[in-house]
């Protein structure tokens, strides 16, 4: 029988390679300009975790300008991407099919 060496190590693991992508990430959506086309957005971030007719980051709480700018923003659908522990990031894409929004938020 093998020697159990706990979980520990891998989960330690887990959460350096996590840290280290969601760095990558946040910098390629920093990266990514309002009007760039839909194509530029899910090519540099991935598959989004949400596609919808809703805008929505981690909570509402401290991020009210967000939703505002949001709703007037043109957008007719919003891709997201959850982050870290709770943090989501959110794209507004207009009916052209380029960014109109665009914000992360979360605890």
């Amino acid at each position: 029988m093998g020697r159990a060496y706990g979980l520990a190590p891998v989960l330690l693991l887990l959460m350096a390679c996590q840290g280290r992508n969601d760095k990558v990430f946040h910098a390629n959506f920093d990266a990514i300009p309002i009007g760039a086309p839909e194509t530029e957005v899910i090519s540099k971030l991935g598959p989004p975790d949400y596609t919808g007719p809703e805008f929505h980051l981690s909570q509402l709480a401290g991020y009210q300008q967000r939703y505002d700018e949001a709703a007037r923003s043109g957008s007719v659908r919003y891709h997201s991407w959850h982050r870290e522990i709770d943090v989501t990031c959110t794209v507004g894409i207009d009916s052209k099919g380029r960014v109109a929004c665009k914000a992360c938020g979360g605890t």
